[in-house]
């Protein structure tokens, strides 16, 4: 299968790639700042927003929508307007595009934390989306790029990350923050967080090429651990004091441990194990395999309900 990557060269495209070729596609990898050309490899230089789509998108059977623009300063003015525009106007073009050409499957990376906080409860894809006024910037875009994807004549499936955790990710920030002994706590930090390491989803990407249920979306996250519980095992794997807490800051009422989630199946999917889990948060928790050692044909893969706190700015709510 040739399929196209847009946004190869972000935190998601990097993992993506090695594992498509590893699984035998062929990868034509879209990117304004493309990499030289590899066995399988088809680096296409473009900008989702303003180029021709239509000559990357020809001879593709499969689309993966992994485009982001992370800010490095999420609070400058104007910081998240890129990645605003390419959950909305560049699915729009992608998806036009798309459908032009007759492309059999789309994957459309979106985000688990535009979900209201839902305290101790387990939430599943039917979840509602937060409602409140001072998240709408983060949350209608997604929601806007969901149904240009959900309302196209597409095989489609929408894949709700977690929030990305490992190298390479706002994690980063995170730890210098710690090192620098900066980084706060909101009030005890007891409200949970379902992180997921790029490298996992990037494998749920693989397999939604080739799963049998179309038109479907996903949770794509691992355990879910009190944002306390995540800052302070990082800090003890660098050997560094907890950061302080700020009980000032306001924090969703999510303290009691939750029982075990309801199982949920996708038949006839690739074997993914969610990830990374607290002992495990800086390396995937999903063995980069060949795919013939990881497939289990026939075997129905469980995917774990998301649970979602509130924002932290230091690791982001806007992924």
């Amino acid at each position: 299968m040739r399929v196209l990557v847009v946004g190869a060269s972000g935190v998601l495209g990097r993992a993506l790639v090695p594992l498509l070729l590893v699984a035998g596609h062929t990868v034509r990898a879209l990117s304004r700042h493309p990499s030289g050309p590899a066995p399988g490899l088809e680096p296409f230089a473009g900008d989702l927003l303003t180029s021709d789509l239509a000559p990357s998108v020809a001879g593709c059977q499969a689309v993966v929508h992994a485009a982001t623009a992370i800010p490095s300063n999420p609070r400058e003015p104007g910081a998240w307007t890129r990645n605003t525009q390419l959950r909305t106007l560049g699915t729009r073009r992608l998806v036009a595009a798309a459908q032009a050409a007759g492309v059999e499957r789309y994957v459309q990376q979106s985000i688990s934390m535009a979900y209201a906080d839902g305290g101790d409860t387990w939430l599943d894809e039917t979840a509602p989306f937060d409602p409140s006024p001072w998240r709408a910037s983060t949350v209608e875009p997604v929601r806007e790029m969901e149904s240009i994807v959900q309302s196209s004549a597409l095989d489609w499936y929408i894949l709700r990350g977690g929030q990305f955790a490992g190298p390479g990710t706002a994690q980063d920030v995170l730890l210098e923050a710690l090192a620098a002994e900066t980084a706060t706590v909101p009030c005890t930090g007891a409200y949970y967080i379902s992180p997921i390491h790029p490298a996992d989803m990037a494998t749920a990407c693989v397999a939604a090429l080739t799963a049998s249920v179309t038109r479907s979306t996903f949770n794509i996250v691992g355990d879910p651990l009190t944002y306390a519980a995540y800052v302070d095992h990082l800090a003890d794997l660098r050997h560094l004091p907890p950061p302080r807490r700020n009980p000032a800051a306001p924090c969703p009422p999510s303290s009691a441990a939750p029982p075990p989630p309801p199982k949920r199946t996708w038949p006839g999917a690739q074997s993914i194990r969610s990830g990374p889990k607290p002992v495990d948060i800086l390396r995937p928790a999903t063995p980069l395999l060949p795919p013939s050692s990881r497939r289990s044909s026939g075997v129905e893969q469980r995917f774990r309900k998301a649970r979602v706190g509130g924002s932290n700015p230091l690791v982001g709510s806007k992924f």
